[in-house]
């Protein structure tokens, strides 16, 4: 295996393959060392009982040759010595008792030393058997040798028999090549093995590892495929089953998440979570909106609260509230210049080390309800001031006709009339009230009568009604209504509507048109149908509202000149009856005003889906 592709096995298997090769290998090094020393022991015992052997079978031809010729230097043994020893493949060599070499199967007897001191001369001598292993300076190599003892008359006789050490290096070799390739073979099969092993183990194992990652990074559609082994099946069954369960819990946990997420997103109070440090560690849009921030919510997380809200005495409180945990309730005007209202709960939610506190900030935009308070209190001083200042004149007028010295005749009919005058507006701003109420009733309650009505012979109605008012005033005795108003509606138009009331709103405007446009302006009634909506407008040439006033049109009793609209009449309650009859009918009325063109009031109703 290549350096390369081994390092691109997984981890386990570059750790089992050296341990499986390294491991086995120093057992079967440590064994061949083992049954060298076996092998080598047991091959010089079978060699020394060959060499036993050999001295055995010498023994009778040698003792018969002496017996024959005692001579110290007979031939004849060297060359019995060279036969048997060829014969046995040893070197033999006969010894006296002194050390005189008789014979010897490779060397000249004559030449030889004295071997007296030999050790395995001494050792034969000394337990009739000797053996040795040493350097033979006679052969110049290394021999092993047996020496045994053969009685001769009075004499001993020292067989000695041996061979070269090469022989056992040659044997040993032989075995050691042998040993070395069954250890290779025997290493290979088992890193071959291991290997095996450690693939089919590794890639259950990898495919394990790759599905564990892919599940931390969120994907649990894959399973870990059906596995041989059956340890490793249950181990693959009971991940897939843990990744399944961790998905619905983490599917779970994500629609909890959304839910919530969703919930403070839609919340209307502004919300905002700001920990210990003064970051804000959670938001919503309501927040931004009210304190009219122009960044997207990801923006303002883990910024400081100082650097988003503006107000010092809210940025007071919020500081207050982190450092002590208190609870704070209060109402604060963020914008004055439109007079933007809000009201901010403040509370703490956790208490830290450091002896500070998280805190929940919430608002909630009271703008609209301090709008209608303030709308309440104007109505209450209104309604007082209307109906007190008719009743002031009622009274006055009274207590003097109860002085009968001050009032003659003509002072009282004047006084009577004016008393009467009063009367009737007072009664007509009840009325107006009293509708008003109805109305805004039967919108709440849905409760309003519609049915389809021609649009034409409506508006017909509304001037008829107005034509008639004015053709008892005296002011408007000359002044031709028909010829100043100027009718654009088609005689097929008809719509969805509760007539009376719309009837009502009509006339109002037409009122409104008249009474402020002038004598000498012109009126314009028109009626259509713009993209399913109803439009109704009526618009005079004489008058001019500026856009400062236009917004408060349709408050109760709102005047633009009070003085100038008491003296033309009415009960500053028109516009509100028109607005709220507009808005009865899921509508709404808008103004548009320029000095140059005047007027245009506009009721605009949708159609009925």
């Amino acid at each position: 295996m290549s350096k390369s592709s081994y390092h691109h096995l997984p981890k386990l298997s570059q750790m089992m393959i050296p341990q499986g090769i390294i491991q086995p290998l120093i057992v079967f090094l440590f064994l061949g060392i083992l049954v060298d020393d076996i092998l080598e022991e047991n091959y010089l015992r079978e060699k020394q009982e060959e060499l036993r052997l050999t001295s055995k079978l010498i023994e009778e031809p040698l003792l018969n040759l002496l017996e024959k010729n005692k001579s110290s230097k007979n031939p004849n043994i060297s060359l019995l010595c060279k036969k048997i020893a060829n014969t046995t493949n040893t070197r033999i060599t006969i010894i006296l008792e002194n050390g005189f070499v008789l014979g010897d199967s490779h060397k000249n007897p004559e030449v030889m030393d004295n071997h007296i001191n030999r050790p395995e001369v001494i050792q034969a001598l000394n337990n009739s058997v000797g053996t040795s292993r040493r350097f033979s300076d006679s052969v110049n190599e290394k021999m092993f040798y047996f020496a045994s003892i053969i009685p001769f008359e009075n004499s001993k006789l020292i067989v000695r028999t041996s061979f070269p050490d090469t022989q056992l290096k040659e044997v040993l070799n032989s075995a050691r090549i042998k040993l070395g390739a069954l250890i290779i073979l025997a290493v290979s099969i088992s890193g071959i093995t291991i290997f095996i092993i450690g693939r089919r183990i590794v890639k259950p194992l990898e495919e394990i590892r790759i599905k564990a990652e892919r599940f931390s990074e969120g994907e649990f559609s894959s399973k870990i495929s059906k596995q041989s082994t059956f340890e490793f099946g249950n181990l693959a069954e009971s991940f897939n089953k843990m990744s399944k369960d961790l998905k619905k819990r983490i599917d779970r946990l994500n629609e909890e998440k959304n839910e919530k997420t969703t919930l403070i997103s839609s919340m209307v109070e502004g919300l905002a979570l700001i920990n210990s440090q003064g970051k804000i560690k959670l938001t919503n849009q309501s927040f931004l909106k009210i304190l009219k921030i122009n960044e997207p919510e990801q923006n303002i997380v883990n910024k400081d609260f100082r650097k988003v809200i503006f107000s010092k005495k809210l940025i007071k409180i919020i500081k207050l509230s982190i450092n002590t945990g208190k609870s704070n309730q209060f109402d604060l005007n963020i914008d004055k210049k439109i007079n933007s209202f809000v009201q901010i709960t403040i509370s703490p939610i956790r208490e830290l080390k450091n002896k500070k506190f998280d805190i929940i900030l919430v608002m909630n935009d009271i703008s609209r309800l301090m709008l209608l308070e303030r709308v309440r209190k104007d109505f209450v001083s209104n309604v007082s001031h209307e109906l007190k200042t008719p009743l002031t004149v009622i009274n006055g007028y009274l207590e003097t006709l109860q002085n009968k010295s001050v009032v003659n005749p003509d002072q009282k009919k004047i006084f009577l009339k004016t008393i009467e005058s009063n009367s009737r507006r007072m009664g007509s701003i009840i009325d107006d009230l009293l509708m008003l109420s109805k109305i805004e009733s039967q919108a709440e309650e849905e409760s309003i009568n519609k049915i389809i009505t021609p649009i034409k012979p409506l508006l017909n109605s509304s001037l008829d009604d107005i034509i008639s008012k004015y053709g008892n005033i005296k002011e408007y005795e000359n002044f031709q209504l028909k010829n100043n108003i100027n009718l654009d509606c088609d005689e097929n138009l008809s719509f969805s509507l509760n007539i009376e009331l719309m009837r009502q709103a009509i006339s109002n405007l037409i009122d409104n048109a008249i009474k402020y446009g002038g004598l000498n302006s012109n009126i314009n009634i028109k009626a259509h149908i713009k993209i399913d909506n109803l439009h109704i407008s009526v618009k005079n040439t004489g008058s001019f509202i500026k856009k400062d006033f236009q917004t408060r049109l349709f408050e109760r009793f709102y005047r633009v000149d009070k003085g100038r609209s008491r003296n033309k009449g009415g009960t500053g309650l028109g516009l509100a009856i028109v607005k709220h009859i507009a808005l009865a009918h899921n509508g709404y009325v808008a103004v548009e005003s320029k000095e140059s063109d005047g007027t245009c009031f506009t009721i605009k109703i949708p159609k009925e889906t």
